[in-house]
């Protein structure tokens, strides 16, 4: 440590001296640690200054805090002129290990919580000044502390890790009765969006969401927000089920505000639904805490005639149940009523105090009275298992006897109560109400059936002209040469070849061989046609192999070749006007009168 200069004669340094030099220490010193280098402090008689000198290794930082943490520094002055020298006299008290200060140097300077160790290092620089000049250099040993406690505080420490708890309970029930998966998600900090829990699905089973919860709690020191997600799995048959794995993706703030990926993955589940003895010959099964059935006619009473309506409502009603577990009612039909089921209504509540599910499942049916005579709607019957008397249990709406009247305003009702029938002048009436319309239709139908075998006549002759002509044409030859040429059969591939030249105007008018080689000026192509001409006409065995894929080849470049040609010299051809006009311009040939027909 620098020390102070003294002055002669006197046995104290100055104060202002003082703290100089121990702020020149601490400068050092921090220069040490953030940069590995520091500059060598001289004294001089009237003042301070300092000159470039080597790095600072991280034994020399240690031995510079060593000093400036010793009690007793004493550096004593030289009275030469424009000369210092300076003499330490360490006596350390705290041995600092040179590893410790490289590793101040360095540590945390790439991570999140540089800015914190920086600004920690700041404070403890201003302590340390205040320190040494209110107390003298034994209080550097408290700073020392605290710079040692906010050094090792900014050390960034592995995060907490997201958190999955599953639980099945119970592990074996009552088919029918639920069983409650509980999956609880907790995340470091808060979620930035909500996870996705997996739809569960279980065979032969019916899974009914709960809800979410929302949960909160520490651990380890470190703050988590969860979720709690509940599913009802209710068995429908006895036997075993399992729950196959599956993954959970949600994105939690690890570093808030900064959200990250994570994903859990649940385990494999299994649990048992199992029928009681006594209630093995239930059919349907039916387990319950509690369960009532009502029915409703509509009308109630009074006098039904052919023609009316009955609606029969059964509703039931069981706990810890949901409504789409219950079977549903039989209506069955009878000689002289005609049956009509509605669409079944189901809803569910959860009682808010006892948490107890209540299943509501309503049946309707309307039943269309077509017959005097007396009826009877059979009674309804549900057995079912009582979990809390542990015994199974019967409950039953009686049958409902309906008088059927006949209907004087109908006709046939009382001739032996025929079937309701519109007769013929109820037809002549309708025809009568819409005869404009029926003969519309009629007329359109009549068109239709005189225009429809005539069309039908001239697109069978339009198409055959247009095949006609296409077997006519210059395209048709040719895709008849290449397909044949794909073959391998020189004969018929030669002939082919002539049968399409036939028909290809840019080798006009010679239409041969002979022509497609003078238009086109292709060596390639001339030495395919005369391997191929050797091979058929050529007695010599050493004439070379003619190639199919290569003649089609070199014909197909022909072929574009002599076509693009032909189409610029038909753009380049005068028109007509201008052959018997030379003289008149573009402009003059287009204002001219047409001639009248």
């Amino acid at each position: 440590m620098v020390g102070a200069s003294r002055r002669c004669g006197r046995g104290r340094p100055r104060s202002k001296e003082k703290w100089f030099a121990s702020f020149r220490t601490l400068a050092t010193i921090q220069n040490a640690l953030y940069t590995g280098q520091s500059n060598t402090t001289h004294t001089r008689r009237r003042g301070f200054g300092r000159s470039a000198g080597p790095a600072v290794t991280g034994q020399a930082a240690a031995g510079l805090l060593s000093r400036a943490l010793s009690p007793v520094a004493d550096v004593r002055q030289h009275h030469a002129p424009h000369a210092t020298v300076v003499v330490p006299m360490s006596m350390p008290v705290i041995n600092i290990d040179a590893s410790f200060c490289q590793f101040l140097s360095i540590s945390a300077l790439d991570s999140v919580w540089s800015k914190y160790l920086k600004s920690m290092r700041k404070i403890v620089s201003v302590l340390f000044v205040i320190l040494v000049t209110a107390f003298g250099a034994p209080s550097c040993v408290i700073t020392a502390w605290l710079l040692c406690c906010a050094t090792a505080a900014a050390q960034p420490a592995a995060g907490p890790e997201p958190i999955l708890r599953v639980t099945l309970e119970p592990k074996r029930v009552v088919v029918g009765q639920p069983v409650t998966l509980r999956i609880e998600l907790m995340a470091p900090n808060y979620f930035t969006a909500p996870p996705e829990f997996p739809d569960i699905q279980v065979r032969n089973a019916v899974s009914r969401p709960l809800g979410n919860i929302n949960l909160s709690e520490q651990k380890d020191g470190a703050t988590y927000a969860g979720i709690r997600h509940e599913i009802a799995i209710h068995p429908q048959e006895a036997g075993r089920y399992a729950i196959a794995p599956d993954s959970i993706a949600f994105t939690y703030a690890a570093e808030p505000p900064a959200g990250r990926q994570g994903k859990v993955t649940l385990p494999a589940l299994a649990f048992e639904a199992f029928i009681p003895a006594a209630a093995q010959s239930l059919d349907p099964f039916i387990a319950a805490n509690g369960l009532a059935v009502r029915q409703a006619v509509d009308p109630p009473s009074g006098d039904r005639k052919v023609g009316d309506a009955v609606t029969r409502t059964i509703t039931i009603e069981v706990q810890g149940l949901p409504a789409m577990v219950l079977p549903p009612p039989s209506f069955p039909a009878a000689d002289g009523l005609a049956v009509y089921p509605d669409q079944p209504t189901l809803q569910d509540h959860t009682d808010q105090r006892s948490g107890v599910l209540t299943g509501t499942r309503v049946d309707r049916a309307s039943y269309i009275l077509q017959k005097p005579g007396d009826y009877a709607l059979p009674a309804i019957e549900i057995a079912w298992w009582n979990l809390a008397e542990q015994k199974v249990e019967r409950v039953r709406v009686d049958a409902v006897t309906l008088h059927v009247l006949a209907n004087p305003t109908l006709p046939g009702s009382a001739q032996g109560g025929r079937s309701v029938a519109m007769s013929w002048r109820a037809w002549v009436s309708t025809i009568l109400a819409h005869w404009p319309w029926i003969v519309l239709v009629a007329a359109i139908l009549a068109g239709l059936g005189w225009i429809a075998p005539r069309a039908a006549a001239y697109g069978k002759r339009w198409h055959a002209g247009r095949q006609a002509a296409y077997l006519q044409s210059e395209a048709w030859s040719f895709a008849r040469f290449r397909q044949i040429a794909r073959r391998g059969d020189a004969r018929a591939t030669y002939f082919a070849l002539e049968g399409w030249l036939a028909r290809f105007g840019p080798v006009a008018p010679g239409h041969t061989i002979a022509a497609l080689g003078a238009a086109v000026q292709d060596p390639m192509l001339d030495r395919e046609l005369a391997l191929i001409e050797a091979r058929l006409f050529s007695a010599d065995a050493d004439t070379g192999v003619w190639s199919p894929a290569s003649l089609l080849r070199r014909v197909t470049m022909a072929r574009r070749r002599l076509r693009g040609r032909d189409a610029r010299s038909r753009r380049r051809m005068p028109s007509l006007a201008a052959t018997l006009n030379p003289g008149a311009s573009g402009a003059a040939l287009r204002a001219l009168r047409p001639v009248a027909r």
